[in-house]
């Protein structure tokens, strides 16, 4: 019984790219690690080049960090993790999910556990039509695109994932 309790605090977590509350996704993902979860990273191309791999490593401990699954698709490398979590999921990638057409391997991974059921937690920090963060970074969203926005993520909500902030990541 111990094995499968130990299955259960494995998780891919897959990073898109939003530095909108990044640090405060990487202390809730820490604090996981405390509580025994080990993580292995994908990481979308823009990710790779846009944020800090040391502090991710940092938080996340000793797993896999990987920018491309090689010659595995990103569905089957997502296949063995029961639980996919989104630390920070850019408004470009919750379009993609929501109208299922991913379009990187980050999105491909969301998006295939989404289908096949998995626990996907997704922080909507990076892609909430609202956050303070966003005005700070110079976004202005219109009446429209803060509507469109908000019909993604209910869209990737009802297909099964879970989406908060970054702030409750850790007590999902």
């Amino acid at each position: 019984m111990a094995k499968l309790g130990e299955l259960q605090k494995m998780a891919v977590v897959v990073i898109t790219g939003s530095t909108i509350n990044q640090g405060e996704a990487l202390r809730q993902l820490a604090q996981l690690r405390e509580e025994g979860f080990c993580f292995d990273v994908l990481m979308s191309y823009n990710a790779g080049r846009l944020l800090d791999k040391g502090a991710i490593e940092k938080a996340l401990g000793p797993g896999q960090i990987l920018e491309s699954t090689g010659e595995v698709s990103p569905e089957l490398f997502a296949q063995p993790y029961p639980t996919i979590i989104v630390p920070a999921m850019t408004a470009y990638s919750v379009a993609h999910i929501a109208n299922i057409t991913p379009e990187s391997p980050a999105a491909r991974a969301i998006t295939g556990s989404v289908m096949t059921g998995k626990n996907v937690v997704v922080a909507v920090d990076g892609c909430c039509p609202h956050p303070p963060l966003r005005a700070e970074k110079g976004y202005r969203l219109t009446a429209g695109l803060q509507g469109t926005l908000r019909e993604h993520l209910a869209l990737v909500g009802s297909d099964g994932a879970t989406v908060a902030p970054a702030s409750h990541l850790a007590g999902m």
